[in-house]
């Protein structure tokens, strides 16, 4: 397998440190215009570009959703790779998630002229083999009356998707937004809207069945509404954006990195002893017996020594410490959650050091 790309690795730490990575970037730079490196100078102004052309990405991404949804009815949120064993739950606040069914395909379609500025590609086009589908058997609605976080109604969607699928990793989707619901589009007068959302594959699966547990949708009803509070701090958003990032990407060896980088951004132990710090944080958070918190340290101290390999050498990760890195990244989310506040390292730190 091939190691990850420079593109690739920046794209990671911007995900998980948001805008602290061009002021990382730009820093290296000026430290290496100081010492008279340019070999290093060149290195960071590359990763400085391929930082701000993210985040320009991300943000035209945001800015084409925000002006294409409709503000003037219901949404209905289309998830695949997943089923509930009622007709219906509903998570309050108006919010329900229902049973339903679509195969939603995509077929690829070519042209082969350039099109005019303003106009369309003409003719003849070509349907052309290949193209992506998705089985839609569930529904998350959210009326338009219905405002039960700061949120909007897409990001109310994408925070209750990202919650059920940190906690039932099946390879949960949202592929498509639809202004009505998927169950109405047969007798529908009108033509539906679908607007494409999470349209990639199933990414990282830890869990083979797709039914949703019925403690884990009791769960987000429970919590959803006070977690979106805790996505008002940048920090904590950045981390938990980079522990659902892990769940979409197909390179084992991205999900491990997006994992410990989550990790890293909720726990923020410095760049002084990370791993040290990192471990015994993590270690304390969990483990309240102190006798057991030292075997927890060296557990945590070994998955995060791991990840190394996928930087630094081309084999394939260990699926099981990957998957041991979800279920550590999946604890200390799921605790800071129901707490309802993020964790101290300086707290932990001094705890484990009193331990």
């Amino acid at each position: 397998m091939a190691l990850l790309s420079e593109r690739e690795l920046v794209e990671i730490r911007v995900r998980a440190e948001g805008t602290d990575a061009v002021s990382h970037f730009r820093a290296e730079i000026a430290k290496c215009e100081k010492l008279g490196d340019e070999k290093g100078r060149l290195a960071n102004l590359e990763r400085l570009r391929f930082a701000e052309e993210y985040i320009a990405q991300q943000v035209a991404l945001k800015r084409r959703l925000a002006t294409t949804l409709p503000d003037d009815g219901d949404l209905f949120g289309g998830i695949a790779n997943a089923s509930i064993q009622s007709d219906e739950f509903d998570f309050g606040g108006g919010v329900v998630a229902r049973k339903t069914y679509a195969h939603v395909m995509a077929p690829f379609l070519a042209a082969f002229e350039r099109a005019r500025p303003g106009s369309y590609h003409p003719g003849p086009l070509k349907a052309v083999g290949g193209g992506i589908a998705f089985d839609v058997e569930l529904e998350i609605v959210v009326p338009r009356s219905s405002q039960p976080t700061g949120f909007d109604r897409l990001n109310t969607i994408w925070w209750l998707a990202a919650l059920l699928r940190m906690l039932h990793p099946s390879g949960l989707r949202v592929p498509v937004v639809a202004n009505m619901s998927f169950a109405a589009v047969v007798g529908a007068d009108s033509e539906p809207k679908f607007w494409p959302v999470e349209m990639t594959g199933r990414g990282l699966q830890l869990q083979p069945s797709a039914e949703l547990p019925v403690e884990v949708l009791e769960w987000v009803a429970k919590h959803y509404v006070g977690g979106e509070r805790l996505m008002r701090d940048s920090a904590f958003s950045l981390a938990f954006q980079a522990l659902d990032a892990s769940l979409f990407v197909s390179h084992l060896g991205s999900s491990k990195l997006l994992l410990w980088a989550a990790l890293e951004a909720l726990f923020r132990p410095g760049r002084h002893r990370t791993t040290h710090r990192l471990s015994a944080a993590i270690a304390t958070y969990l483990v309240a017996n102190r006798s057991d918190r030292d075997r927890e340290y060296d557990r945590v101290k070994r998955l995060y020594e791991a990840r190394g390999q996928v930087t630094h050498a081309a084999e394939v990760p260990d699926v099981a410490d990957v998957a041991a890195a979800f279920r550590l990244a999946q604890a200390c989310f799921t605790k800071v959650l129901e707490l309802g506040q993020t964790p101290d390292i300086d707290a932990l730190t001094a705890s484990w050091k009193t331990r």
